[in-house]
Parts: C-alpha cells; sequence; structure tokens
C-alpha cells in the first residue's frame, strides 16, 4: 500500500506528491482525518516540517487504501485513448484534480515514480520515453545543427549545443554544417561541459512521438518535447537564456537517466525576461528527480538545475504549448474585434510590417497583467453548468473542449458560449478594475479576405474599457468570432502527418469499408476518436475543412454534410450513423463519407 505527503508553501502554491512504502493494509482515512492532516500542513506542522530557500515543506502523511483510484476519463463519444497517458505522468493525484490545480493553476507538482512505494511500472516506462540510446540514434540520423559552442571558449560550458531532428518524412542531410558529424561535434560539447539539446524529439514516431502526440490529442495544446543531454555535476547551462530558464507555457520534466536537482522560483515571473542576461530569482523550493520521475511546472516560472552523482543526467522538457489559448489570448481578441468593429481609423498593413494577427502588443500586455488577474494565464474553464459527468474533467481545460468542436460556435456544448460571456464580463470588470493599464500597445486585427488592419500607439484602458461597456450582442459577437480563431489556431498547428503518425487502425477502417461498399452493404460509421477536424466557413458560403494540418475546401452540399457527421455537440454527436442519416442530399452524403473515412476523420464500426 501507499501512503501520501502532502507538501506546501506560504510563499508558493506549491505541491508535490510523495510516494512512500508502508507495512501492513492501513484503512482509508476518514474525512476527518484528512482535514486535519490538510490543517497542518497549511500551519507547517508535522514531523518532518523543514525550510528550504524560503519555503517551507511540512510531512504530513495520510494513510490511503490500497492502490491508486484512477480517475475515469471520457466516457462518451468524445473518450479517446490518450488520457490515460496524461493520468499515468500524475499519478497518484486524479486526472480531474490535477487540470484544476495545477494545469489551470499556479501549483507544481512532483510524482516521484522512482520513490519507496512509487509505482515502478510507470517509472520505467517514463525512463524508455527517450533513452542514451535513442540520443546516439539521433545523432547518427544526421540532426542539422542549430548552434554550437566552440571549444575553448570562456563561455562554452554557459552555450548549449543545439540538434534538430528532420521531422517525420524530411530525409537528413547527407554531411552536417561544419564538415563532422552530429556525433562528433556532441561529443566534443560534451566533453568541455556544454548541455547537448536536441530539440523537438517528438516531431518523429517512436515512445517520446507518442508520448506528445498522445498528451496533444487529450489536451488539444501543441506539444514539443526537447532532450537535454548534460555532464556529471554541471549547473544548468541554459540559465542564462530566459527562453530556456522561464517557458510561457506549462511543461513536464521527465528524467530518464541519471539525477537533476531542480531550484524553483518562490512565485511566477509574468513581464519577459531580458535576453542574454542571467536573471537572479527568489528560490522557493528544491526537487531532485531520478529516472522515471515527473516534474510538472506552471508557465512562467523561472528554475535553474544542477547534475548530482556521478552519471550524466538525461530529461525531456515536454512543453503543454498553451499560451496562444489562454484567457489572454482570448481577450485580446474580443477587444481587437470590438476595436475592428467600433473603429475606422485601422490602416491596412503593408507587407514589411504584417506579422501574425496573434501575437501582437495586446497579447504581450495582457500576459504581464497575469500578475493582478490570474485567470489571464490560464486556459481553465473552471466548474461550469454545461459540463457533466461525461464530458469531465477535461471539459474544465478550454483547449481540450474547442478541440473536439467539429465547428465553431455551430458544434459547442450548448450553454458554453453564454456561461463564457458571463466569465468574459467578470475578467474584464476585474481587468479594468485592478490592472495597470496605463501602457499603450501596437494592434494588429484580421479583417477578412486576408488582410490585416493595424494601429500604432493604442492605450490599452481605452480597449478594456470599451470592451466592458460593449453591449451584449456586440460582445458576443466578439467572443464567437474569437473562439472560431481560436479554434482555427489549433487546426493550423496540427501535424501535417496526423496526431497519432497514421495508426494502424486507420487501414482497418479503410478496409472495412471497402469491403462494404464493394458489397453494398450498409455500414456504421463514427468520428474517429484521435481525428480533431475543423471545418471553418460554410453556411451557404466557402468553406475548408482542416484535418492533419491539411485544408480542404469544400462546396456547399459538400460542407452541409461534413459539419452533420463530424459534430461532438451537434450532428451525429459522435454516435454511430449510417450514410442514410445524413441529412441533405444523398451523393453529397456519400461523398462525404468517402472523403472522410480515406482522410481518418471517420472510421468504420467494427462488426457494424
Amino acid at each position: 500500500s501507499t501512503c501520501w505527503c502532502l507538501c506546501t508553501g506560504p510563499w508558493f502554491r506549491g505541491t508535490a506528491l510523495w510516494l512512500r512504502g508502508r507495512q501492513g493494509a492501513p484503512s482509508p482515512p476518514t474525512p476527518a482525518a484528512k482535514m486535519r492532516a490538510v490543517r497542518a500542513a497549511r500551519c507547517g506542522r508535522g514531523g518532518g516540517g523543514s525550510r528550504e530557500g524560503g519555503m517551507r515543506a511540512a510531512d504530513v502523511s495520510v494513510a490511503a487504501s490500497t492502490g491508486v483510484a484512477r480517475h475515469r476519463a471520457f466516457a462518451s463519444a468524445g473518450e479517446h485513448a490518450a488520457a490515460p497517458t496524461l493520468e499515468r505522468l500524475v499519478q497518484p493525484m486524479g486526472l480531474g484534480q490535477f487540470v484544476s490545480s495545477h494545469l489551470g493553476g499556479d501549483h507544481w507538482m512532483l510524482a516521484p515514480h522512482s520513490g519507496v512505494g512509487g509505482d515502478g511500472r510507470t517509472a520505467e516506462w517514463i525512463a524508455s520515453r527517450f533513452s542514451l540510446q535513442d540520443l546516439s540514434d539521433a545523432l547518427r540520423a544526421h540532426c542539422a545543427t542549430a548552434g554550437a559552442p566552440r571549444p575553448g571558449d570562456d563561455d562554452a560550458r554557459a552555450a548549449p549545443l543545439r540538434l534538430r531532428l528532420p521531422r517525420a518524412g524530411a530525409l537528413a542531410a547527407a554531411e552536417p554544417e561544419g564538415g563532422s558529424s552530429a556525433s562528433q561535434r556532441a561529443g566534443e560539447a560534451f566533453f568541455n561541459g556544454s548541455a547537448v539539446v536536441v530539440d523537438d524529439v517528438g516531431c518523429t514516431p517512436g515512445p517520446v512521438g507518442r508520448l506528445t502526440s498522445e498528451l496533444s490529442s487529450c489536451l488539444g495544446v501543441h506539444v514539443a518535447a526537447d532532450a537535454w543531454l548534460q555532464q556529471t555535476g554541471s549547473g544548468d547551462s541554459a540559465s542564462s537564456d530566459p527562453s530556456v530558464a522561464m517557458r510561457p507555457w506549462p511543461r513536464f520534466l521527465l528524467q530518464t537517466h541519471g539525477r537533476r536537482t531542480w531550484h524553483l522560483a518562490s512565485q511566477r515571473t509574468w513581464e519577459p525576461l531580458e535576453e542574454g542576461t542571467q536573471q537572479a530569482f527568489p528560490r522557493g523550493a528544491s526537487v531532485t528527480l531520478s529516472p522515471g520521475d515527473a516534474l510538472f511546472l506552471p508557465s512562467h516560472l523561472q528554475l535553474s538545475s544542477e547534475s548530482i552523482g556521478d552519471v550524466p543526467s538525461l530529461h525531456l522538457d515536454v512543453g503543454l504549448q498553451q499560451q496562444r489559448l489562454t484567457w489572454a489570448a482570448l481577450v485580446s481578441l474580443v477587444c481587437r474585434r470590438l476595436l475592428l468593429l467600433a473603429s475606422s481609423s485601422l490602416e491596412v498593413c503593408d507587407a514589411a510590417r504584417e506579422v501574425a494577427v496573434d501575437v501582437d502588443g495586446v497579447d504581450a500586455a495582457l500576459v504581464a497583467e497575469a500578475a493582478r488577474v490570474r485567470m489571464l494565464g490560464t486556459s481553465s474553464l473552471g466548474p461550469s453548468r454545461y459540463q457533466d459527468a461525461k464530458s469531465a474533467p477535461l471539459a474544465a481545460f478550454l483547449p481540450a473542449v474547442l478541440q473536439q468542436a467539429a465547428c465553431v460556435p455551430g458544434d459547442l456544448p450548448a450553454g458554453m458560449i453564454e456561461d463564457l460571456e458571463g466569465r468574459l464580463r467578470g475578467v474584464l470588470r476585474r481587468l479594468r478594475r485592478v490592472g495597470h493599464l496605463g501602457r499603450s500597445v501596437d494592434v494588429r486585427v484580421a479583417a477578412g479576405a486576408g488582410r490585416v488592419l493595424g494601429a500604432e500607439g493604442v492605450p490599452l484602458r481605452s480597449l478594456v474599457e470599451a470592451s466592458c461597456d460593449a453591449s451584449d450582442g456586440a460582445l458576443r459577437e466578439a467572443l464567437t468570432w474569437s473562439l472560431g480563431e481560436l479554434r482555427w489556431r489549433m487546426a493550423e498547428e496540427a501535424l501535417p502527418s496526423g496526431c497519432d503518425f497514421g495508426s494502424g487502425e486507420a487501414f482497418s477502417s479503410l478496409a472495412r469499408w471497402h469491403g462494404h461498399k464493394r458489397a453494398g452493404r450498409s455500414a456504421l460509421l463514427r468520428r474517429a476518436p484521435h481525428a480533431r477536424p475543423f471545418l471553418q466557413g460554410g453556411a451557404g458560403g466557402e468553406a475548408v475543412l482542416w484535418m492533419a494540418g491539411l485544408r480542404r475546401p469544400l462546396d456547399p452540399e459538400l460542407a452541409l454534410a461534413t459539419r452533420w457527421a463530424l459534430g461532438r455537440w451537434t450532428g451525429a454527436k459522435g454516435r454511430p450513423f449510417e450514410v442514410l442519416h445524413v441529412p441533405g442530399d444523398r451523393e453529397a452524403a456519400q461523398r462525404a463519407a468517402d472523403m472522410l473515412v480515406v482522410s481518418g476523420a471517420l472510421e468504420v464500426v467494427p462488426g457494424g
């Protein structure tokens, strides 16, 4: 059996889960015992209380029943096989608690699967995601060199050697940069004390590729993994690089070889760090990872690290890149949409200054305001009346809900728009009341027909106040448009090769479909569990189907059948159906079914 140790601190809202062995089979704790333990932890009492780096840790053991209760994931048409991957990383914590208190909050979490009483199978599974042998294989694949230290330089130890794998389906270069092999350059850099970093190791098939694709399919955000190999006894060679020392997205650090100690800041930093300078920060906690351990960190948290022991340290930095799908991004889109509708002073951006309309001054300013309005830095929806047991617990995470919508706003849960509108009003009012809105920002906004309009030096306060004072109709129109933009971002970022790297089930489904058509039999179809198709436009106009990063224009009749067949909360609602059930023209329904089965968006139900 196992017991839990809750570790909290008043300076940083961190939480660590420790697993320890325990003799016998203790009975489950009563609610009163649990409450006393939590109160003791908050007050800093307990047999193992300690203070380290300004953060008090209270060691309070609470007996738990034998085994780990696994939180049941999606139990409806939205169910898919990716949620257990996330559950496995965060166990023994339930998935619902992790989503609400960590993924949508300020908490960090340690899951020491390698510890006494931990799940040895999970530790072995994590350690096997990317081993030293995998690194050697990657170096032999002739990685392209992104940047390398020069042996003999005084700063050689501070500059990691960065390598990048060829993407799935791409051919490796015949001869790497610099005329020497990636293995040779990595060996030289590692000998001189530099870290060897392989960027985006999840872009190709393999254990780490399946990990990132399953997490992405589960959460609805782009997930990227970098592998870091560091010398024994070395400090954090990337601590002077703000892009590494602090990420704008949450991440998992998965230790696969050796041991490494991480020093975490006592609070998050929402203002961007200056490039090229090492930023000092007050430490809030120090955590040591062994092979098989997982450390979850919230976004905008500074950290440094050092290897310990006599073997090199290898870990995966798995980023859950939700920064374009947070409340700050949503509020930014709403403010810019209302400005577009109310102002005629915006000018068309010329080609030299045209930038991505989702990354402008409003986004950065609102992210900085998360220091005062914490919701801006999250993608959390919180408890909502439109959520039910069928869609919990990931229904509390905005990208996880949006990714299942076949179109926006036509295929969203009933009541979601009204619920979000109320929350949006609350965020805007709090922002106007406590925000530091004295700055001016440059604005970029999509205006349709491929045009991007912009304005410079717009007061941030005027944008927020105009949104606060907007009518219900105007705010709802801006909100629905903004949700569509967020959903389009998700479709655009999808991997061209598909989130599951061509599951073998897709070929089985195609074979069944071919057999049914050849025999003249009707087949039962359903939306594929890992499919995240998005139908943009339609309603009598031009429609485009986004599927696995590819776009396909559709005529109105084909778009109507496609919208119904792919519906998650409307149309087919994710349930099995036959082609004759699709409303509209029968020929268009058949063409839509053929197209969606071939693309992997629909699958033929076995035995149906």
